[in-house]
């Protein structure tokens, strides 16, 4: 005979694939993007080719999410592809990715903004700017003070 007992307690899981961490408090970490890919980066924003820029509020290995003020964004939309230079601080070398931007929320005055990444694990640079926002996110957490990290919450 087999017995099985339910469970006294369950935890709750994320369904995301990568780690995510919060942008800690006092670090700036600022990305621009662009419709195209990140080989068509503009030299400069015109009318008909603009690059758009702003605080990451979260990272991940998958993506992050960006805050800005700049409302023009309302031209953008789920699904577009872009490419995106993330910068992590004065004097610290940028980061190159292509992203899909998975959503746009505009308020007022501001706009938020989450992209995922694509194809970083299709060659070697992309996979060294995965192993960068790996060490980031890692980074980030660590800063985190334990108190204000999400904790798994039971379920009944």
């Amino acid at each position: 005979v087999l017995t099985l007992e339910r469970p006294v307690r369950m935890q709750r899981l994320q369904r995301r694939a990568y780690l995510r961490a919060d942008i800690p408090a006092g670090c700036i970490v600022r990305a621009s993007f662009w419709l195209g890919c990140k080989q068509s980066e503009p030299m400069g924003a015109s009318p008909d080719r603009p690059v758009w820029s702003g605080r990451l509020s979260n990272l991940s290995a998958g993506g992050f999410m960006l805050n800005t003020s700049d409302t023009s964004v309302d031209a953008l939309e789920e699904g577009d592809q872009v490419g995106v230079r993330v910068l992590f601080g004065v004097g610290q070398e940028a980061i190159y990715a292509d992203a899909q931007i998975r959503h746009v929320e505009i308020g007022d005055n501001r706009a938020e903004i989450g992209f995922q990444f694509v194809g970083l694990e299709q060659s070697e640079d992309g996979k060294n700017v995965l192993s960068a926002i790996g060490q980031k996110v890692v980074l980030f957490q660590q800063s985190t003070p334990t108190n204000d990290r999400p904790r798994a919450r039971a379920r009944r």
